[in-house]
């Protein structure tokens, strides 16, 4: 190691500061970079100055190793660093290393007596190329170096290449050197289909013919592109522009740094292709063409391959469903089982009125209600004690009735903190007296023993129905998690909770030993709710362990040898029908076998099936339609069983049969309870066979079956059959004749025989021998059986024909409640049947929040206390506030379907025989009315601005498959998809987005079924429904948009009307407003400039092309730097610009902006003339 160099820097002599300076010091600056920016511009201002002669920095003249071993490859390198020198000018970002590499190109130029080339960089840069002949290699020692085929004598100018290329003047392939200038390949290739924009389709996609690949063979060779040439040939020329940018990675931030003549070609081929854009490309394409709406649903296809198997089976992640849902929280002080309701969806869809706030305040139950009764003077206080506690019985009857229409009204509108337990509104039964609010309970008067615990099974269904079928981590520990700690009302509350479960699937999670733990206890409603909520889970699956686990409780599909099990009545009811909901539509000859023999189990033995047969009977009918469900016309393995006539035997009635089963032997012994004789008890046996056999053969146009289902012709026919049975047949032959139902009140009276219609709702005759009780309790029945068949039909389509004749009934029946002429048929046969319509036009209206339903509801719920009690029961408030919770199903978000396994998870819920008491479960199990749920279906679209990030209103176009159009405001839910050829944004505020069936339908599906969001881009020059409601502001800037002539000079406030872009408005006030505000004079140069940039602003404004103002500032400032500082290379941005626009329709800037610009820039030119004569005459002679 030399002794000179120091070990550490601390041993470093320092060097002796001179306080006096030298000449060295005044040289550098005078030959600094910002010395020679001044004398240039002296030079061009023609400015005298003198300076004391500096010493030039002259640039090495340097030598060449002509010995060297990469002397011979000199011409390839040059042509290298030729092609790199090209390539950076097609990038803005790297346009100062420009100038050093062309002072080396043009030193190899002088060196290699390349004159083309000198010139070509001198042209580029002339201040700083040189062109003398002094070249440091002798002419012999050329021979040296190695002649290269792909070598050109003229140099290549990519701006003179593109410039040709759209002027359709043939010119070579344009060469191309792998890995040094592949945006040169890709930028020729593009420009190069832009130039054949004029065809519509190409036959072969030739990207390769613009351009050569130069390797180190002796023949060059085409440039073999690794992009697909045949793959986008069905697409327009524009198109395939598009598709190959996404192949070759072009983005948005690379567009950005294209020079301003290529970022123009560019995005003038995407502006063409942004109106209706093919729907399968990728989401990148999508955003080249700043569509961040299309891109959006791109991006939902794109996850949609990317999901694991669980999430393909709905599982989203809670990020995504906290973005729609909200999250339930535990305040218990404010809890009512609707905290989630109140969003900003509701808000938009019904933001005119109250009607969401008043359907809360009718289904809250969990606040004291006030009871409002004036104590007379003859009345004491003990007797007024007690009638307002009657008067309290007479509204918890009410209260009692309203979680069912609660769980419809939340249904799937929040998701759980699964680190807490769901919290339940409570079930208040008491009340408050004003003005004191002085509580009221029923302490004093005798109440039914029990009478709230269906209701509070119900609550719990309610609670559990809030969360939505996609919520994460609903495992079995969080179930149990959730189990009740004591106390029969939670029990009671945790049985229903499973049920809501098991609706929307989560059931599916709970492990066989937990299931085993539920059910060891004999409680009977959780049992009830597991049966059922499980059955509902694994509809349709058949699965074995399941089939065994209901085998348990339902005695028949066990074998005669098993142990007798106490089963209670309601967990066998839920049993039969579970036992259909897993075997739905499967046929299966055994299960079916089964339950066609339970429709007509006898009583007994003993003191065994003696209570509420009827429900058992028609849950075993309803299983057999919903296994046979469709199967009526080819019953595959079912024929031997004579199904149909079994049916029509217990519905007609007829001496008993022989047993049949398993069990047959252990009904030798009698009921000790019950007598019935030796022919069928058709009042057990006919409301489920009747069914089946409506299901069994739903669609089927069977004339046969379906007559057996008509009413009877005359009064002696007519006393054969009760009353309440017209209404299911008259439902079941609807079902069978399917197609023939008509939304009109004609077909509704052609229901009715022609022998009964005239003796109906009219003033008796005495002189008749008529039963006109009998007739009018026919014709009321028969009239709504016919109004429920219909509002099954067009149950979830809001079908104005069906919704006009649904109401007209039903205004009709609430009539007659307040009449005399009502005892024809008797009050309960009018309730029974008002209850029926109410719940057919809230199934056709269903999401809605119809106001004319709602009303009617309201006036309906109103009848409370002891006048109304022995009319208007449990069941009636039932139905009414069912009624209520389907007009805002899910929160406004669900409709119905009707679909056949829909239309029979509906007759279960709504069958129209409603408890008379809250437990009351004779003729139908009260925890079937939530079968409802597994008809539910989301249709709802909200269209949502993508980049407000927020819901708005848009109008949708709905295209049936029949041809006829609808036009739907959005957010708003659509009708089938099934009946649906086409879904589409179709308003003139936002750009379209179409969903076509052959395209990309199964994306609306996936949007339906999870969030329902479309994303929409506005457009420019239009504002929100929100913002500009009817449209005056939008109006103006449409009109000023399709206007062929533009306001010289607009003003900043009127560009700033039609956009909400906070950069636009920006601009607005630099650029434009504050030259309208200055105090000060203002230069000609500058009221142009303000003149033009506002013309283009106002433009690019309100036609939506907004990327036309960076070219047009580009341009304008080109041409004021062509007065000072001229430069080729942006006169070649000029000249690429105007032949696009001057030679081809249809861009982005117009062809007077362009020209004016073009007769400005000649203008300045002309002015040239004199002063160039000199330096023209050195140019030519070399000097």
């Amino acid at each position: 190691m030399s002794k000179e160099i120091p070990i550490t820097p601390s041993n470093v002599n320092k060097k002796q500061k001179y306080s006096t300076g030298s000449d060295d010091d005044w040289f550098y600056l005078e030959n600094s970079s910002h010395r020679r920016v001044q004398r240039d511009l002296m030079k061009m201002l023609k400015l005298d100055y003198e300076t004391e002669t500096a010493k030039e920095e002259e640039p090495p003249t340097g030598d060449l190793n002509t010995k060297a071993i990469l002397f011979p490859y000199i011409r390839q390198i040059h042509f290298g660093l030729h092609l790199l020198y090209e390539d950076i000018k097609l990038n803005t970002l790297r346009s100062e290393e420009l100038l050093p590499l062309m002072k080396l190109l043009n030193k190899l130029s002088v060196d290699l007596y390349l004159d083309e080339y000198n010139l070509h960089y001198w042209y580029d840069f002339p201040h700083h190329a040189v062109l003398r002949k002094n070249s440091v290699v002798p002419l012999n020692e050329l021979k040296n170096v190695n002649v290269w085929p792909g070598f050109s004598e003229k140099p290549v100018n990519v701006f003179k290449y593109i410039y040709e290329l759209l002027g359709d003047v043939p010119a070579q392939p344009y060469p191309y050197l792998a890995n040094v200038n592949a945006r040169s390949r890709d930028v020729v290739q593009l420009c190069g289909l832009i130039s054949q924009s004029n065809k519509s389709v190409l036959s072969e996609v030739l990207l390769d013919s613009y351009v050569k690949e130069i390797t180190g063979s002796s023949n060059p060779e085409e440039c073999h592109s690794h992009y697909q040439k045949a793959a986008y040939i069905d697409n327009t020329v524009l198109e395939q522009v598009v598709l190959f940018m996404v192949d070759m990675k072009i983005t948005t931030s690379y567009l950005e740094t294209l020079p301003h003549a290529i970022y123009f070609l560019f995005y003038n081929a995407l502006w063409k292709c942004r109106e209706n854009p093919p729907s399968n490309w990728p989401a990148e394409a999508y955003y080249l063409l700043y569509r961040e709406d299309l891109a959006a649903q791109a991006l939902k296809i794109e996850k949609e391959k990317q999901e694991s198997s669980q999430e393909l089976l709905g599982m989203y992640s809670c990020t995504q469903l906290e973005d729609v849902m909200p999250g339930i929280k535990a305040d218990f002080d404010q809890v009512d089982g609707m905290e989630d309701i109140d969003n900003s969806l509701m808000k938009l869809r019904f933001s005119d009125d109250m009607r969401v706030n008043e359907t809360r305040n009718m289904l809250q139950s969990s606040k004291p209600v006030p009871i409002v009764l004036t104590q007379r003077p003859d009345v004491s206080d003990h007797d007024f004690i007690e009638e307002q506690e009657k008067h309290l019985y007479g509204i918890c009857i009410r209260t009692m009735a309203l979680p069912v229409g609660r769980g419809m009204f939340t249904l799937r509108t929040a998701t759980p903190v699964i680190t807490e337990p769901l919290p339940a509104p409570p079930v208040c039964l008491t009340g408050k007296a004003p003005p004191r609010g002085t509580t009221v309970d029923l302490n004093h008067i005798d109440t039914p023993a029990n009478m709230n615990l269906w209701p509070l099974f119900h609550n719990g269904v309610a609670n559990g129905l809030r969360i939505t079928p996609d919520a994460h981590n609903i495992d079995n520990t969080w179930i149990i998690f959730n189990k009740s700690k004591g106390g029969n009302d939670p029990l009671m509350e945790h049985a229903g909770f499973l049920l809501a479960l098991g609706l929307n699937g989560h059931l599916r999670n709970l492990s066989l030993k937990s299931t085993f733990n539920y059910l060891e206890k004999l409680h009977e409603m959780t049992s009830v709710g597991i049966l059922l909520g499980l059955s509902a889970a694994f509809r349709g699956t058949c699965e074995p362990h399941l089939t065994k686990t209901l085998a348990v409780h339902v005695e028949a599909l066990l074998p005669p040898t098993s142990m007798e099990l106490d089963v209670p009545h309601a967990l066998q009811v839920a049993g039969l029908l579970g036992v259909g909901l897993v075997y739905e539509g499967a046929a299966h000859r055994r299960t079916a076998e089964v339950l066609l023999a339970e429709i007509g189990r006898p009583p007994g033995p003993e003191m065994e099936n003696s209570v509420d047969r009827e429900s058992y009977s028609l849950a075993a009918g309803l299983a057999l339609g919903l296994v046979t469900l469709k199967h009526g016309g080819h019953p595959a393995g079912l024929s031997d069983l004579n199904v149909p006539d079994t049916l029509h035997y217990y519905m007609v009635g007829g001496n008993k049969r022989p047993l049949t089963g398993s069990q047959k032997d252990k009904y030798k012994t009698p009921s000790f309870q019950i007598r019935e004789g030796s022919s069928v008890n058709l009042d057990v046996t006919a409301p489920g066979a009747t069914l089946a056999l409506g299901l069994m053969y739903l669609g089927t146009a069977n004339k046969a079956v379906a007559d057996w289902m008509a009413p009877p012709a005359t009064q002696y026919l007519l006393d054969f059959v009760r009353p309440d049975f017209l209404l299911l047949r008259v439902l079941s032959r609807s079902l069978i004749l399917w197609n023939e139902i008509d939304p009109s009140k004609e077909w509704v009276e052609s229901q009715v025989p022609s022998t009964i219609r005239p003796y109906c709702m009219v003033t008796p005759c005495n002189s008749l021998d008529v039963d006109y009780e009998a007739m009018n309790q026919a014709y009321c029945n028969i009239v709504a059986g016919a109004c429920f068949a219909l509002g099954l039909k067009f149950a979830g389509t809001a079908e104005e024909e069906a919704y006009d004749t649904l109401m007209h009934f039903c205004h009709m029946f609430t009539s007659l409640t307040a009449k005399s002429i009502a005892e024809l048929a008797g009050k309960s046969t009018i309730e029974t049947c008002l209850n029926v319509l109410l719940l057919s036009v809230s199934m056709v209206m269903a999401g809605t929040g119809n106001l004319e339903i709602m009303r009617l509801v309201r006036h309906l719920r109103r009848r409370v206390g002891v006048s109304n009690s022995p009319v208007v029961t449990y069941g009636s408030h039932l139905a009414i506030h069912m009624a209520l919770g389907l007009l805002f199903l899910g929160g406004g978000r669900y409709t119905l379907s009707n679909s056949p396994s829909s239309v029979a998870a509906l007759i279960c819920a709504f069958y129209p025989k409603f408890p008379t008491h809250s437990n009351d479960n004779r003729y139908h199990l009260q925890a079937f009315r939530h079968l409802y749920v597994l008809a539910v279906e989301p249709r709802l679209i909200i269209p949502k601005e993508i980049h407000a990030n927020e819901i708005c209103y848009a109008n949708l176009r709905v295209v049936k498959l029949n041809g006829i159009e609808m036009n739907i405001k959005g957010p708003g839910i659509v009708p089938d998809l099934n009946t649906l050829a086409k879904v589409s944004v179709d308003d003139e505020r936002y750009w379209p987005v179409v969903f076509e069936r052959s395209r990309n339908w199964e994306l609306l599906e996936k949007i339906l079924s999870t969030t329902g969001y479309i994303e929409v881009k506005q457009r420019a020059g239009c504002l929100s429904y929100l913002a500009d409601k009817f449209g005056y502001r939008s109006q103006l800037a449409r009109t000023l948009t399709h206007s062929e002539v533009v306001p010289w000079d607009p003003s900043a406030a009127s560009i700033a009307t039609f956009t909400s872009d906070k950069a636009i408005r920006l601009f607005c006030r630099n650029f434009i407003k504050g030259g309208e505000e200055g105090k000060g004079e203002v230069s000609p140069l500058e009221r142009r400039l303000k003149q033009a940039l506002s013309k283009i602003t106002y433009d690019a404004v309100v036609k939506d092309k907004l990327v036309v103002i960076v070219v047009f500032m580009a341009l304008i400032k080109m041409i004021i730097e062509l007065e000072t500082s001229p430069n080729t290379l942006n006169i070649w941005q000029f000249k690429i610009i105007a032949r696009q626009v001057l030679t081809k329709p249809g861009n982005l800037l117009s062809k007077e902006i362009v020209l004016s610009m073009q007769q400005e820039m000649e203008s300045i030119f002309d002015t040239w003339g004199g002063n160039l004569k000199g330096p023209l005459i050195e140019f030519l002679s070399g000097a």
